[in-house]
């Protein structure tokens, strides 16, 4: 298993869903093409608000098989007009 630090760049996507159709999950997927697994405390709404934005997310990588996981710790939107980043 590989992980450490990482900042990247993306659009915040719906990843998974409960059974009546509310969003039970995120993903982060990058202009490469990769998809990276949003795991995350405390910011479900704020996350939630920048669905299918660009947006900046930092955290903990961590790499298993075909999945990468991260563990956000502080996240922005990639837009001139909104430069407040959201830190735990």
């Amino acid at each position: 298993m590989d992980q450490g630090e990482i900042t990247i760049v993306g659009v915040l996507v719906p990843d998974q869903w409960k059974g009546n159709g509310e969003i039970s999950g995120l993903a982060l997927f990058t202009n490469d093409e990769k998809k990276y697994v949003l795991t995350y405390t405390n910011q479900e709404e704020e996350l939630m608000s920048m669905l299918r934005r660009k947006i900046e997310i930092s955290g903990l990588l961590k790499s298993e098989a075909q999945e990468k996981t991260i563990l956000v710790t502080c996240f922005r939107p990639v837009s001139p007009q909104e430069t407040d980043s959201i830190c735990c």
